[in-house]
């Protein structure tokens, strides 16, 4: 046994033993493991790692969520004993939670979340942050609240919780850290259309952009706690959402995220990498991108790092900004036809590998092939992915939140969606709905719940008859079936067909090569000029695809005119539809 292991053990002994934590005993307990993160010889990432996973292992989590509940029942502020029991306790928790996304999935678990959320959402406490004990508190909630985001599993308990409307008043406050950390909390947890509010009513760019300028300029490369990585990561997340892509440009990141490409250390370039990976998929962006003086150049720089991790950011970044997807020979799409198309490949965010990999064998036992990426390969990936969906009968998609916020995955389902392969949703995460680019990807595609809400037995038999015969070892025939699962969007299930090789898309048509300025005059000379200023992003290829939104998931298609367009009036809906069946100028 560890050293450390053993001094866990004898002080969660002691605390196991207790029916209530306001004394002495229990205070030196708590504060005794706390200390362990702070120990020299401890000092490595990796070993409070270990160390915050081992606790997680031994009960911890439940055990503190415990403690926290008890000694708040107490009162907090009642006295100095039970106060720094509770102090303590937060403390400890903190400082482990930032190391462990085992021991932040087992918080979740245990029910941290919604207390956490009381604390910040009480009242008395928002109006008393004058007062060094709630002050910290309010600090050490929501900074463990920010931790726990890590865990994909524990986003559930934001949305149950209303965590963007509990954290949101901190926005404005006066202390700094609180005002930070809560920040970044709500640019992990936040979905599409809260992004878009957030950065709109908090100037949320505005201030993730300082806090990276102020970082760069300090030794310690920290604004207010936060390193640049950590605010790398937080413009990316915000990025997520189409309209902030913009903002994040006009707002004079890029040359920011130019300096932490060539002056930063391996993580915070990765960071960077991907925020502008995240950024590209903007096509104004990826030409403001490719304008910047020594951004390209340094992402190509990195395309030879040893890095894993870093050398695939810049070679994703490189992928979306120099269009390798649309540039790839055609001949790669015949070719992948001329093969008939031989294999299922699944498209997934690391973190669900664990079940898509018993999925994977399950499909394979069933007579399928199967192509799947086991080892984040790194420099090949991109290649490898690009001939995997060229080559493949059908693609499933494990959606979920970190699928969506993942650059990577982005690209492999824009490929796919590019080259118009069937696609089989999977649902990996209970409460999430596709929103933003993979929404519309995915449309009212029907899904199959791996979410762990119904029997695993269950739902693979529903997503083997989903398949059919696509990627069957014993058949090379491109069979379009019907689909048997529950609806990913919103109204009645679309026709149970999925995309065919006879698919209207397939023909080449002079308006592909619109401009946006095309786009406005087609939609004058059908007496719908109110509408440019909803369509102004949109070219002959943007039109393009929303003909094979409408095709694909009319519901969702009817859906977006009528709430999201500007198309208030079934005659403007039906003009409309009408003009997208002829576009001519």
């Amino acid at each position: 046994m560890t050293g450390y292991a053993e001094k866990i053990d004898q002080q969660l002994e002691i605390l196991w033993a207790k029916e209530e934590y306001n004394n002495e005993e229990s205070k030196k307990a708590v504060q005794a493991i706390g200390e362990l993160y702070w120990q020299k010889k401890y000092k490595e990432r990796g070993t409070k790692r270990a160390i915050a996973d081992y606790l997680a292992n031994q009960g911890a989590a439940e055990l503190f969520v415990k403690m926290m509940t008890s000694l708040g029942n107490q009162g907090l502020f009642k006295d100095n004993v039970t106060w720094y029991a509770a102090y303590y306790t937060y403390n400890t928790t903190w400082n482990f939670s930032d190391a462990s996304t085992l021991l932040c999935r087992k918080l979740g678990e245990a029910g941290i979340v919604k207390l956490l959320l009381a604390n910040a959402g009480h009242e008395p406490f928002r109006e008393n942050l004058k007062s060094k004990n709630v002050l910290y508190l309010v600090k050490s909630s929501i900074s463990i609240l920010n931790n726990m985001t890590k865990c994909p599993e524990n986003r559930q308990y934001y949305q149950e919780g209303n965590a963007v409307e509990v954290l949101r008043p901190y926005m404005t406050c006066s202390d700094a850290f609180v005002k930070s950390v809560s920040m970044m909390t709500l640019a992990k947890i936040i979905d599409e259309e809260q992004s878009e509010l957030l950065a709109e009513d908090t100037g949320a760019i505005d201030f993730l952009i300082n806090m990276l300028r102020r970082a760069l300029e300090a030794a310690n490369r920290r604004a207010r706690g936060f390193s640049v990585a950590e605010l790398c990561e937080g413009l990316a997340k915000l990025a997520v959402n189409e309209k902030n892509k913009k903002k994040i440009v006009e707002k004079e990141a890029l040359p920011l995220l130019v300096k932490v490409l060539e002056t930063g250390n391996e993580l915070e370039k990765t960071e960077a990498a991907n925020t502008v990976w995240t950024l590209a998929f903007d096509d104004d962006v990826r030409e403001k991108i490719m304008a910047e003086p020594e951004l390209v150049p340094n992402l190509e720089k990195l395309e030879t790092s040893t890095n894993e991790s870093l050398k695939s950011a810049a070679l994703g970044a490189l992928w979306v900004i120099r269009k390798t997807g649309e540039e790839r020979p055609k001949t790669a799409a015949k070719k992948s036809k001329e093969r008939q198309l031989p294999h299922v490949m699944i498209s997934y965010q690391w973190d669900h590998q664990k079940i898509l990999v018993s999925i994977k064998k399950k499909l394979q036992a069933a007579g399928f092939k199967v192509w799947m990426d086991l080892e984040q390969m790194g420099g090949s990936t991109l290649q490898a992915m690009a001939e995997a969906v060229e080559n493949s009968a059908v693609v499933i998609i494990a959606m979920s939140h970190m699928y969506k916020e993942s650059p990577n995955c982005r690209t492999e389902a824009e490929y796919t969606f590019q080259l118009r392969k069937d696609i089989v949703p999977l649902m990996m995460e209970s409460h999430y709905k596709p929103d933003g680019w993979l929404g519309m990807i995915l449309g009212a595609k029907l899904y199959i719940d791996f979410s762990g809400t119904q029997a695993f037995d269950s739902a693979m038999a529903k997503l083997i008859k989903e398949l059919g015969v696509r990627g069957r070892e014993d058949t090379q025939t491109d069979v379009v079936v019907a689909q048997t699962a529950v609806e990913v969007g919103a109204g009645a299930p679309p026709p149970a067909v999925m995309w065919s090789s006879s698919h209207p898309l397939d023909r080449e048509a002079e308006f592909l090569k619109w401009t946006q300025e095309d786009v406005a005059k087609w939609l004058e000379k059908h007496d719908l000029g109110s509408l440019k200023s909803e369509f102004s992003e949109y070219d002959g290829k943007l039109l393009r695809r929303l003909q094979g939104v409408r095709s694909e998931a009319p519901e969702f298609f009817y859906t977006m005119l009528t709430t999201k367009m500007g198309l208030k009036t079934m005659p403007d809906v039906l003009k409309f539809t009408e003009a997208l069946d002829n576009l001519t100028i």
